[in-house]
């Protein structure tokens, strides 16, 4: 993990997002884009998503939650993690 650093793993994780963004786009043109291949990218990204956290020291899963509370409760939202 130490071999990349942050810039590079989240570099990674965003040009993740960019091959989702694109099957996203692929399917709003009417494109044949599976379920498959929408999860395979997003998996890809939360994959290194997490890489990024664990690089830094943080468990996503932990932050996740936190952020999403915190939405919750400023948008007066009773849905919480």
């Amino acid at each position: 993990i130490n071999d990349w650093t942050v810039l590079e793993w989240a570099g990674s994780a965003c040009g993740e997002c960019g091959e989702l963004a694109n099957k996203a786009k692929k399917m709003r043109r009417g494109q044949n884009v599976s379920l498959e291949e929408m999860a395979e990218e997003i998996a890809d990204t939360v994959t290194y998503c997490d890489l990024v956290a664990h690089r830094l020291g943080l468990d996503l899963g932990t932050i996740l939650k936190k952020k999403f509370n915190e939405v919750s409760d400023r948008k007066k939202c009773s849905i919480k993690l």
